[in-house]
């Protein structure tokens, strides 16, 4: 793919774009209407999440967190007047590990999912920590 003189790109493809594939190009394409290739110039790589264009774990992790509904709250849970036992549970409760029985039908167990507190709806980490009765008043 190039763009001539004037700035149009004309990219040449290999094959005929099947019709799920169409709209995803047509966005890729009016991304790049903008952007002119510098011949000048080598090729060089940038992490766009920075100002200086150089790759961090602290620049990934803020896209990663921008996906979360609410921040994690790290600092509440990693503390250490909480103990690890609590924090390990809170963290894997938070990306919804905790092996309850939905987590473990998930992995392929064959098993009849109740709430064993309350018998009344399926057993889920949600369910247990937010909705179910009974583990209200434990």
């Amino acid at each position: 793919m190039h763009s001539n003189e004037g700035g149009t790109w004309f990219p040449i493809f290999s094959r005929s774009l099947n019709g799920w594939e169409v709209e995803t190009v047509q966005c890729f394409l009016s991304r790049l209407q903008d952007k002119a290739v510098v011949v000048e110039e080598e090729d060089k790589l940038l992490w766009a999440a920075t100002k200086s264009g150089s790759f961090s774990i602290k620049s990934l992790y803020s896209i990663l967190e921008v996906g979360r509904v609410e921040p994690f709250p790290s600092n509440g849970v990693w503390n250490a007047w909480v103990p690890p036992k609590l924090s390990f549970f809170a963290w894997e409760a938070s990306w919804g590990k905790v092996l309850t029985l939905d987590q473990l039908q998930r992995r392929g167990w064959v098993l009849a999912n109740r709430c064993s507190l309350c018998y009344a709806h399926e057993e889920s980490i949600d369910h247990i920590l937010l909705h179910c009765e009974k583990a209200r008043v434990l």
